[in-house]
């Protein structure tokens, strides 16, 4: 069976964006990890796994730009609640700024 050189392409792309879309999913709602992660896989083409997207929360509150919270669960071991910090908010803006750019960019230039 021939592999399909699409896909490690699209794999690299998703691994690329998700830290932004970490940050714009906990700046619309906070949230913990697993719930972060199921409002990502409701937006198309986007097919990440637990293991993507905890090291990106983990970076991100390390980096100052998530805080958390443990809270006791009533259905198992405590949990972490994300929220989204000031620095992490201009990184947020940063980068929505940049993939904006990036986006016109990508635009054909006719003379």
């Amino acid at each position: 069976m021939k592999s399909n050189p699409l896909s490690s392409w699209e794999t690299q792309v998703r691994k690329g964006i998700l830290e932004y879309l970490v940050l714009e999913e906990l700046a619309i709602e906070d949230g913990y990890g697993y719930d972060v992660l199921q409002r990502i896989r409701k937006r198309p083409a986007m097919e990440v796994t637990e293991s993507a997207v905890y090291p990106i929360l983990n970076r991100l509150a390390k980096e100052g730009l998530l805080s958390s919270v443990r809270e006791e669960s009533r259905l198992g071991p405590p949990r972490r609640r994300y929220t989204v910090t000031s620095l992490g908010r201009v990184r947020l803006l940063k980068m929505k700024h940049f993939i904006e750019e990036l986006e016109k960019g990508l635009k054909p230039h006719r003379p």
